[in-house]
């Protein structure tokens, strides 16, 4: 560089490190051994002055590219969306499907529509999918992005373009609100590693998200969305046996209230639940099972239901849920 090739021209031998350390050795009163001038000391003094300069510039240089290099060579991480969900309490309701167009997320939990700093995955074409397929950990693959290393995730928007649910056979149309034209919303903060890859599965719970607005036999129904996110490898589970035709609620730690088994004005009943899983198909052995999968870790209250009248059968109190683990729980 210049400020090196100046060094080199202008100061003796041995002298570069006594400059860069500030302490220059004198001789008759001059700066440097041989200097010549009309004011040898005032100009070697200001000769010096500027080599110590371009010094500084030259350091202070090499550390903002050193720092930039760092920052462009941020590691990326992969992030893939998932879908999965819970069943419904309705028999007659044999199907929820939404048609899925993409997933939006942000680093900032206040950033709004219409800003620039959205990350899009685009579902092209956008995917149908039968949300009550996804039941017991069963997940459907969304898309995935690329974020840099150590950021967060505050806000997740499920782009969401229609929907609709087979009820007693028939197929009805299932109207989302005008909120939701922009995005279901998950606002919640996700930590992305330093490194490797991750996976966020989004609950979409069908039982609490579908509203009949209006009776048999022509039903009418609205789609109120209840999502919930979670990463996969910081989940865990809970499973066991109970008897058959049941359905097992969790409900964090203190939140389960007798009145959740009591219907409230849209008709639905235990709204306060994390999460539920049904016990409806027998295992090859005869047994009947559930599955409560993406639990974040924590405490839970599980309630057994009767599923035909909703009556609560029994209460298992305080499951502990940790990372990667499976706690059995049977009734």
């Amino acid at each position: 560089m210049l400020s090196g090739q100046y060094h080199d021209r202008r100061l003796p031998e041995g002298s570069r490190g006594a400059l860069i350390s500030a302490t220059v050795p004198a001789r008759d009163g001059y700066p440097w051994e041989g200097a010549a001038s009309a004011h040898p000391g005032e100009e070697n003094v200001r000769t010096r002055g500027f080599v110590f300069g371009a010094l500084m510039v030259t350091a202070v240089t090499i550390l903002a590219l050193v720092g930039c290099q760092e920052a462009l060579q941020a590691p990326l991480v992969k992030v893939n969306f998932a879908l999965t969900d819970a069943p419904v309490d309705d028999e007659l309701v044999t199907a929820v499907r939404i048609t899925v167009s993409g997933v939006r997320v942000n680093e900032s939990a206040d950033a709004e529509e219409g800003e620039s700093t959205w990350t899009d995955i685009v579902v092209d074409p956008p995917v149908l999918v039968d949300l009550l397929t996804l039941q017991d950990g069963v997940t459907f693959a969304i898309g995935s992005v690329w974020l840099a290393g150590g950021t967060q995730i505050n806000q997740i928007r499920l782009a969401v373009d229609g929907a609709e649910i087979d009820y007693d056979g028939i197929t009805y149309p299932a109207k989302l609100s005008t909120a939701d034209t922009t995005g279901l919303k998950i606002v919640r903060a996700f930590d992305v590693p330093l490194t490797g890859e991750i996976t966020i599965a989004v609950d979409f719970d069908a039982r609490t998200s579908i509203v009949m607005t209006g009776p048999p036999p022509a039903p009418t129904f609205k789609l109120k969305p209840v999502l919930r996110a979670v990463v996969e490898g910081e989940a865990g589970s809970i499973s066991g046996t109970g008897p058959a035709d049941h359905v097992v609620y969790a409900y964090r730690d203190g939140t389960w209230a007798d009145s959740e088994a009591i219907p409230d004005a849209e008709g639905l009943t235990f709204t306060h639940a994390y999460t539920s899983a049904g016990l409806g198909d027998p295992d090859t052995d005869g047994t009947w099972t559930y599955r409560l999968s993406f639990l974040e870790p924590g405490v839970y209250d599980l309630v057994l239901v009767e599923d035909a009248g909703g009556t609560v059968v029994t209460i298992a109190p305080d499951a502990t849920v940790t990372e990667r683990h499976t706690t059995e729980v049977n009734f």
